[in-house]
């Protein structure tokens, strides 16, 4: 819907209130996401994309060791969730922070952690409107919840001071990362109904909830279908290879730059066949608020205050939209079509469209292809058990992995 009165984030709130979950009151203060996204992010995605390699780098690193020995991984999407956190909190806080790994396994985890704790949650769709309260009033306060922002606080914050505090000496090096922009948007002496500090507290939970989770399961998507797809692999790492010549990359710190990930047209359309094939639900819910009901072009009454849902599945599978193989997964489909995976329209809605679309999702689709490219560079990997995919919009991908060097 992209008319101006069905709303997706009041519709998601009904149900799903993250904002009251994480502990923030007043949301009007923290309106300006999308400005934050789009105005500092999106432009500087080459410029950041250095120190995302070096954080996906340390984190294979950490995890895998010198693989002198074949490593299994039982589970994909908690090593995924170790690389989006170091990536995003060096975009998010800076390089500094980032070099924090209590931090970044904090930021990680929150969002799976409110998630499940979410699910367990019977009175979601049972009781509305007893759930609306107990999200705004007791879940802000569970102990989980409390112990991420204190410990966000503990590392966060006297960075915060740092800055403050130096800011205005001379020889001051300004740094440059979504906090930065942050703090000189919404300055200290601002007024936003909660001291500073919670509130810098705030807008980087805000931050993560849009980026590490979701990019997490999507990435861990991807790298299960193509364990699905082994065959697909050679000709990806030869469109790397290519990628990589044609920028005079090779040997460089790093040599998956931005040019080079923009240029896999393969990995891209591989990308968005997963999420096509992921979208199978019911999905992107909006809710009507105006306070009149609204009658829609083929003659359907959506009263004041109820929810609409977009049917996915149809979207994915239709015929007109996706070629007569809709049913078939095919990982070059789209690679002669110019859609490429952040291209929104009627055909391709997993980040919704027009101006509701969400703005991250440049950043998100960059980290994607970059932890893919990396990982298929540096490794051999292969399933131990059988692969398993899921036939739900909710449901993960199971399988165990073995990660071996590979011999370049």
């Amino acid at each position: 819907m992209l008319s101006d009165d069905f709303s997706l984030t009041s519709a998601s709130e009904d149900f799903f209130d993250v904002s009251h979950m994480i502990g923030i009151q007043d949301k009007d203060k923290y309106t300006g996401a999308i400005t934050v996204v789009s105005k500092f992010l999106n432009p500087n995605l080459k410029y950041y994309t250095p120190r995302v390699n070096h954080q996906l780098t340390y984190v294979t690193d950490k995890w895998l060791g010198d693989l002198k020995e074949p490593k299994v991984i039982p589970h994909l999407f908690p090593f995924v969730q170790s690389m989006v956190a170091k990536a995003s909190v060096s975009v998010f806080l800076g390089e500094v922070l980032a070099q924090n790994d209590s931090l970044c396994e904090s930021l990680g985890s929150i969002t799976s952690e409110v998630g499940a704790n979410l699910r367990q949650n019977w009175l979601m769709k049972t009781f509305p409107t007893f759930n609306s309260l107990y999200q705004r009033y007791i879940f802000p306060h569970k102990k989980f919840v409390s112990h991420h922002r204190m410990n966000a606080k503990k590392y966060i914050i006297p960075e915060v001071e740092r800055r403050l505090r130096e800011q205005n000496t001379p020889g001051y090096e300004r740094p440059n990362d979504m906090l930065q922009n942050l703090m000189e948007m919404y300055p200290a002496d601002g007024d936003y109904g909660v001291p500073y500090e919670d509130y810098v507290i705030n807008w980087t939970f805000l931050l993560v909830f849009a980026s590490i989770h979701t990019t997490t399961e999507n990435t861990t998507m991807v790298l299960y279908w193509l364990m699905k797809y082994p065959q697909y692999i050679d000709e990806l790492l030869e469109e790397q290879k290519e990628a990589i010549e044609s920028e005079g990359t090779k040997g460089q710190d790093p040599e998956l730059s931005f040019d080079v990930i923009k240029k896999l047209v393969k990995l891209d359309s591989f990308v968005r066949e997963v999420l096509r094939q992921r979208t199978v639900g019911l999905s992107l819910q909006h809710k009507n608020i105006n306070k009149q009901d609204i009658e829609l072009s083929n003659g359907i009454i959506i009263p004041s205050g109820e929810h609409i849902y977009f049917n996915s599945w149809d979207v994915s599978r239709a015929t007109d939209l996706q070629g007569e193989d809709a049913e078939d997964f095919q990982p070059w489909r789209f690679v002669q079509s110019n859609k490429q995976a952040v291209r929104i329209g009627e055909d391709h809605i997993t980040f919704g469209m027009g101006k509701h679309a969400c703005p991250g999702r440049f950043f998100a689709v960059q980290e994607i292809k970059t932890i893919t490219s990396l990982l298929i560079s540096r490794y051999k990997m292969s399933p131990v058990t059988d692969i398993s995919l899921p036939s739900t919009l909710r449901g993960m991908p199971m399988g165990a992995i073995k990660f071996e060097n590979r011999d370049n």
